[in-house]
């Protein structure tokens, strides 16, 4: 009888079949929540330094980074504060030493490792303790920053508080996508120093007041939130109300016009205005993402763009590319934006209409940062919540009557003399209509 050999597959099968079994990147194609990705090439190449943290790093992407070393100090500093005078409220008691304590925290970290290294796109020999080493610096200094931030009487002599440009370079380095801690993690380490029945504030609300300079009025505590930047960006979210004014005014522009197609673009500025449509600043706004329309009036909230600006806004722009779940509200505002600033003359019609307040310089630069922001960037015209803004804008700009209103108003009455012709040919109108009437009453002895 003939042997019959089995191919059980080569060498080189078997090892690429390891190898893509152990692979990092198994999930990099699906839309994962719970991961803080690194920004993709094509985004961070606009502007790489937007990306990059200026002060501190926090996680692994730009931990060691011989620009950052100065801050680590100051991590174990904050880590000796827990250790040494834990608040009042801990749930470490007191009798046990700055060992124990220590270990309290690590082995928080430590159980939680596998789901921590799940957040990140990391090499697989990375070294388990440098990595909880790290997460727990970083997490105790993420707690103890939030908390002298609200609370005064816990700063004493902290330089961090007393150096002028200091904390908002922490907060802007705070806000980067490649800078992130899970917030999971933050509740975990928080959990140790605060008793269950505790009446100080939540870690929420501490993040809250910090990235908002208010105080919250508790709702921030039912938001699911995987790290700051993405609280952020839920802080941001357009109050339903606004929403609904947009969805309200879309329903009546199109039982009118029967639109069939959502534009995808909206006039800049200047046309808007030469075109009818009042510009105004939404002063009750909560955030400056409330923007509405309705019958010819643009209501925008006032923007402040500064240096700080900048990088906020791609990184909010970046996460919500790498992480679709989380929504495209902040996506859609940076592209009407876009859309709205084509050169220095719109610049200056929302400045003049309080909608821009320019902290850059020249208008140039807002040119700049509004027209490159949006480059290699994705979004779906027909699902944002600026989609009944696009619409009604649309809608009022190809009315024939509107053209004609708008045309008459520039042609006519854009200068006092003109407004003054205009005013003297239709009182002159009017005087020859009551002389021809009074001459014909007189004629048949009316």
């Amino acid at each position: 009888m003939q042997e019959v050999k089995i191919d059980l597959g080569s060498t080189l099968a078997h090892s690429m079949l390891s190898e893509l079994h152990n692979s990092s990147s198994n999930n990099q194609g699906k839309a994962k929540p719970n991961h803080i990705p690194r920004v993709p090439p094509n985004i961070r190449n606009i502007d790489n330094a937007a990306y990059d943290p200026k002060v501190i790093s926090i996680g692994p992407y730009h931990h060691g980074k011989s620009g950052l070393q100065s801050m680590e100090d100051h991590k174990k500093r904050y880590l000796r504060e827990f250790l040494t005078c834990e608040p009042e409220n801990s749930s470490i008691t007191t009798d046990v030493g700055e060992l124990e304590k220590l270990d309290s925290l690590i082995n928080t970290v430590r159980i939680s490792e596998k789901e921590l290294l799940s957040w990140y796109s990391l090499p697989p020999n990375i070294k388990s303790d440098d990595f909880i080493k790290m997460i727990v610096l970083d997490g105790c200094f993420i707690l103890r920053l939030l908390i002298k931030f609200r609370v005064r009487s816990e700063r004493g002599e902290d330089p961090i508080f007393l150096v002028g440009n200091l904390l908002p370079l922490l907060r802007g380095d705070l806000l980067l996508l490649e800078n992130q801690l899970p917030f999971f993690i933050l509740e975990k380490l928080y959990e140790l120093i605060q008793k269950p029945d505790s009446k100080r504030l939540t870690l929420k609300e501490f993040a809250f007041a910090y990235l908002t300079f208010k105080d919250s009025t508790g709702s921030v505590n039912n938001l699911e939130v995987y790290h700051l930047l993405h609280l952020y960006d839920l802080i941001l979210l357009p109050k339903v109300r606004d929403v609904q004014s947009n969805q309200n005014a879309l329903s009546t522009v199109s039982s009118a016009t029967k639109l069939k197609v959502v534009p995808s673009t909206v006039p800049s500025a200047t046309k808007l205005k030469e075109a009818g449509i009042k510009l105004l600043p939404a002063k009750e706004a909560d955030n400056f993402l409330e923007v509405f329309y309705v019958k010819g009036k643009l209501q925008i909230p006032c923007l402040k763009i500064t240096d700080v600006t900048i990088p906020i806004f791609r990184n909010l722009i970046a996460f919500e590319q790498c992480c679709p779940i989380a929504g495209n509200h902040f996506t859609a505002y940076t592209r009407f934006m876009d859309l709205m600033v084509n050169n220095t003359e719109d610049v200056k019609v929302l400045e003049e209409s309080k909608i821009i307040e320019n902290k850059l310089g020249s208008e140039d630069e807002v040119v700049h940062f509004l027209n490159q922001i949006f480059t290699d960037v994705i979004i779906d015209h027909q699902k944002h919540y600026l989609t009944p803004v696009f619409t009604g804008i649309d809608a009022y700009c190809s009315s024939r009557w509107h053209r004609h209103q708008a045309k008459f108003w520039q042609d006519y009455c854009s200068s006092p003399w003109a407004g003054i012709s205009v005013s003297a040919a239709t009182v002159l109108l009017l005087l020859t209509l009551l002389q021809t009437i009074y001459t014909i009453m007189s004629y048949y002895n009316i």
